[in-house]
């Protein structure tokens, strides 16, 4: 049987590889939850981020956030470079790296308060 966190690991690879995915598909046909599009790269990062910092506690901070970084902003890269009616928008990297932030200080946060949020009743 596979280890809870070895199926959160996936869950992560697969969320990474979706997101890469609807980044890089025709913007005509790509989904979203939101109808701002900065709300969807919100989304996505603080998830990211979130499930990155929880799933590797010990890397740090900038760490995390370096790599998560990056892959935003190859995505823009890409979408500047192929098309597929997708514009890179340097306020989509931004978008990310807000969400970024949020999504870590957030676990970090229910890092060092969760013996006060498990007693509370």
């Amino acid at each position: 049987m596979m280890a809870i966190s070895k199926v959160f690991q996936l869950i992560f690879w697969l969320l990474l590889s979706a997101i890469f995915m609807v980044a890089l598909m025709p913007a005509k046909i790509a989904p979203s939850v939101f109808a701002s599009d900065k709300l969807n790269h919100m989304l996505a990062f603080f998830v990211l981020a979130a499930f990155a910092k929880s799933l590797w506690p010990r890397r740090g901070l900038l760490t995390i956030f370096a790599w998560l970084a990056l892959y935003g902003g190859l995505i823009e890269i890409l979408q500047w470079a192929l098309g597929f009616g997708r514009d890179a928008n340097w306020m989509d990297l931004a978008a990310d790296l807000v969400a970024i932030c949020f999504g870590l200080v957030a676990m970090s946060w229910m890092k060092s308060n969760r013996k006060s949020i498990s007693t509370i009743k």
